[in-house]
């Protein structure tokens, strides 16, 4: 049973980031930043993602929804995506990044694509 592990693109609030490392420092979450990845390509962050096995989360739905099922329609094993919509409080956003973590696996997420609120 694989942990789940955060990418945080450079769409993502980053207040989110931050609330998360400080509510639960045990997550493994970090940033396209932290990487060396900031300012790529979408793909080239989903490639990223999906080798490291990391969940992506970002906010931007207008081309990373698309990106994403090319991705995974193009024969690529993606590590999933979570979007986290504009409205959606941070507070909210931290607690639903924390159960996800703590009550799914890596393998739960596979392929998949989800919003927040859970």
């Amino acid at each position: 049973m694989t942990a789940v592990r955060l990418l945080f693109d450079e769409d993502a609030d980053h207040r989110i980031l931050r609330g998360l490392r400080r509510a639960a420092p045990q997550i493994d979450a970090q940033s396209v930043i932290d990487v060396g990845l900031a300012g790529r390509p979408d793909r080239e962050i989903l490639a990223w993602a999906a080798t490291e096995g990391r969940l992506l989360v970002t906010r931007d739905v207008h081309t990373m929804t698309a990106e994403h099922a090319a991705f995974v329609e193009g024969g690529q094993g993606s590590s999933g995506v979570v979007f986290i919509p504009h409205d959606v409080p941070i507070g909210r956003a931290i607690a639903d990044l924390i159960l996800i973590c703590e009550a799914s696996t890596a393998a739960d997420w596979a392929n998949r694509t989800d919003f927040l609120p859970l």
